[in-house]
């Protein structure tokens, strides 16, 4: 008989604490939440029914829980208590609006944290739009050349050594003896310095045959290609590319 009235006395004991414990949530919480709370703590005294040392140890853990949780929604709250309430009728701009001004604030209270987290998603975000470029440049878009499919590059391998490009001699030799191919061109990329304007400029170039723009496909906007007597007459001609042209 005095078991079942200790048994009784804890559980009345158990429950008025756990009033007491509920009592530090702000009233808003305590209406949307205090059924919840209230059944997970007594789970958690029903767990530990086995001596008065682990119910005691019981006690003193969920206080402990309890305070800290308590202050987590009650410091929530007061930084939400800044922004204007939320109605059903808020626009999704109204609702971004809210949660930017909700955001800056947090922001603002610990800048060094801000400044590192936004540092991190910079770095991440130019990382992968650099390695998305050329992906896309490389491997998803297609070159800007009739039949891209059909175009090959080709190199000159002796012994172990890198691949390089082949001299002009060895371009004659392919273009006479090579039949596998529609065509073949070549080009060698490098500088030139444009003068006689107010500033000189360092443009990028590229030294081509006069095959290379049929063997791409492309024609220039205006004027001209290249001619076989040119290539062959080491002509001093150009034909320039629209942005230097504009300039």
């Amino acid at each position: 008989m005095a078991r079942r009235e200790w048994r009784g006395a804890r559980r009345d004991l158990e429950s008025r604490w756990i009033a007491v414990l509920l009592q530090l949530y702000p009233r808003g919480y305590r209406t949307r939440h205090a059924v919840e709370v209230a059944r997970a703590m007594h789970a958690c005294f029903e767990r530990e029914r086995l001596s008065c040392a682990s119910t005691i140890v019981t006690f003193f853990r969920m206080t402990v829980d309890a305070v800290a949780a308590s202050i987590v929604v009650r410091r929530d709250a007061r930084r939400t208590s800044h922004l204007p309430p939320r109605t059903s009728g808020d626009t999704l701009m109204q609702s971004l609006l809210y949660d930017l001004r909700h955001a800056f604030r947090t922001l603002r209270r610990a800048p060094l944290f801000s400044a590192l987290v936004v540092t991190t998603l910079a770095l991440a975000v130019g990382a992968n739009t650099a390695i998305f470029s050329v992906v896309n440049g490389v491997l998803l878009r297609s070159l800007p050349y009739g039949e891209p499919d059909r175009l090959v590059v080709l190199y000159e391998v002796i012994g172990t050594n890198k691949p390089f490009g082949f001299s002009a001699p060895d371009l004659a030799a392919f273009q006479d003896r090579a039949h596998s191919f529609d065509g073949i061109g070549a080009f060698r990329s490098t500088e030139y310095e444009l003068s006689g304007i107010d500033q000189p400029e360092r443009i990028s170039a590229a030294r081509i045959s006069a095959s290379l723009l049929d063997v791409l496909g492309v024609r220039p906007a205006l004027g001209r290609a290249f001619t076989i007597e040119e290539d062959t007459g080491r002509q001093p001609v150009a034909i320039l590319g629209d942005g230097l042209w504009r300039r």
